[in-house]
């Protein structure tokens, strides 16, 4: 049963959320039961945490409610607890283009506090907050080229979704509004966390199927939302599709024919690379580099390692070139491997070694890699000051846009 205690719902469950959100709309159980088309008896069910919610389901009442992705998001991020094996300090996402809305939700392990700091471009917000029994939710404002990092002082859990939770889920509009914008130099993320990712393939197998079970999907929902992972990038009149045997087969530990599927699990179950390890074929480029084309699918963090050859004594400088942009790092010898962040629509990313030395790519998370993002200048030159402003003024844009939509959303707007 949901009890809205001090106007706190609980949210223990994808169903007690829904018979939440129905009460808070003044929808009955035959309404929902209309709108999902099934029964009476079935929404009971569901919200009791007799039977799982379908994802189906769950997207039709997204839809009914006008959540905008938030009810679907919700969902899925209630087993993020129960699906990682470990809270950690450090969580990243990517959102869609185009979203202009969206939030995370943190769940500390222990205590009522959250105290934590929210990067993202020049953007840099402080979070410090009371926690209540159904965690904290905080607005963030995303941008579709920049990835979003939150940085706990104590390990916990992290979820990211579209849209706005409702008024009655997460508290007062002040406190709502209070966090969304603040302005600053970027600062370098930390690249490591209490809690480190699988190592080895049966241990990411087994995550991934404890992450199917605890976001309550099956193993036909979770094909097809790989399936559209590969028709939204597929460029094709009938694009390759992931069945249910091919996930079955995954799970169970018999070898794979699908490529980079451990990465679109990972993608599915919004893992931010944590879940995945999967190399990337590289080749030879133009003038004697090397040329990497990451899966088109792939939103999140890429790795790239340069090692030299023996017997050779290494020195030179590995120069990355991606779109508009480049950077160059010196190499003295030993091996050293990078970390970046792909998102939508980056071409192949351009690499030169010192002579001696060979290269290997993946996507997925490397703790242990070094973080290049803050130092990618603009290929043709352009730097400092030039940069700066640019981005300055798209952030300004940015928040403008977002503290909008935080007031519509609240019923704050004029």
């Amino acid at each position: 049963m949901v009890e809205l205690v001090n106007g706190d719902p609980d949210v223990s469950s994808p169903g007690a959320l829904i018979r939440a959100w129905r009460l808070q709309t003044g929808c009955s159980q035959k309404d929902i039961a209309a709108v999902v088309g099934v029964t009476g008896a079935a929404i009971s069910s569901w919200e009791l945490g007799a039977y799982r919610v379908p994802a189906s389901a769950v997207e039709r009442l997204d839809v009914h409610f006008s959540a905008a992705g938030c009810l679907v998001d919700l969902v899925r991020a209630m087993g993020t607890p129960e699906g990682f094996q470990a809270p950690r300090r450090v969580w990243g996402h990517i959102y869609p283009r185009g979203l202009g809305r969206g939030w995370l939700w943190v769940r500390p392990v222990h205590g009522s506090r959250v105290n934590a700091s929210v990067y993202s471009g020049l953007l840099s917000i402080p979070v410090s907050g009371d926690v209540g029994p159904g965690g904290l939710f905080i607005a963030a404002p995303g941008h579709p080229r920049w990835p979003v990092f939150v940085v706990l002082d104590e390990p916990g859990w992290v979820d990211f979704g579209r849209g706005f939770p409702p008024r009655w889920l997460c508290g007062t509009p002040e406190g709502y509004r209070r966090s969304t914008h603040s302005v600053s130099s970027p600062r370098l993320v930390p690249t490591s966390s209490d809690a480190r990712p699988p190592a080895t393939p049966e241990q990411r197998r087994a995550l991934h199927r404890r992450l199917r079970q605890a976001r309550g999907m099956s193993q036909g929902e979770v094909a097809e939302q790989a399936s559209c992972l590969l028709a939204d990038r597929g460029g094709s009149r009938r694009p390759p599709r992931v069945s249910l045997h091919q996930i079955h087969n995954y799970e169970t530990g018999r070898v794979s024919r699908v490529p980079y599927l451990p990465a679109m699990l990972d993608t599915v179950y919004g893992g931010f690379g944590w879940s995945c390890h999967d190399p990337v074929p590289v080749r030879r480029g133009p003038a004697g580099g090397f040329e990497v084309a990451f899966p088109g699918f792939w939103e999140g963090p890429v790795g790239l390692s340069v090692v030299p050859s023996a017997p050779y004594s290494v020195a030179g400088e590995v120069t990355v070139a991606w779109s508009q942009w480049k950077l160059a790092r010196p190499m003295r010898g030993g091996p050293v491997t990078f970390r970046f962040c792909r998102v939508r629509d980056d071409p192949p990313l351009s690499v030169r070694v010192p002579p001696g030395c060979g290269i290997e790519a993946y996507v997925g998370l490397d703790p242990d890699a070094l973080d290049a993002e803050r130092d990618w200048v603009r290929a043709d030159g352009g730097a400092g000051d030039e940069i700066f402003d640019r981005y300055t003024q798209e952030w300004l844009a940015l928040l403008a846009r977002t503290r909008a939509d935080l007031d519509l959303a609240l019923g704050l707007s004029g």
